[in-house]
């Protein structure tokens, strides 16, 4: 199960060990190189999270990849999912297709570490 989705300003609010979705869609017919970033809340320099490349290759981030999904890439919809939320997925998420950022959001993870 999902913590709710972002609220309007684009922040998700999740408790430890719970799951978060981060949506992004890019149309089939455009997409070009589809990625997330990750950044600290204090900047220590963005993290590649998730890319996917026109040929289909797909590189991971090696600290989520057992926790880490993307929706349906081939439909366009390259949603983020995380499982069993942590302190270092705390920041701020970008989306990007090629050069074009198409969402941002901001996660914070409450409860016990």
């Amino acid at each position: 199960m999902c913590a709710d989705e972002p609220d309007p300003y684009g922040n998700v609010h999740v408790w430890s060990s719970e799951a978060f979705r981060l949506p992004c869609y890019v149309s089939p017919s455009a997409t070009n190189n589809v990625k997330w970033l990750q950044t600290d809340i204090l900047p220590h320099g963005p993290q590649l999270v998730y890319d996917i490349y026109i040929n289909g290759s797909i590189v991971y981030a090696l600290a989520l990849q057992q926790r880490l999904s993307i929706s349906d890439a081939t439909a366009g919809d390259y949603s983020l999912t995380i499982v069993n939320a942590k302190t270092v997925d705390i920041g701020i998420y970008r989306c990007f297709n090629g050069e074009q950022q198409i969402k941002i959001y901001v996660v914070y993870v409450e409860g016990k570490y």
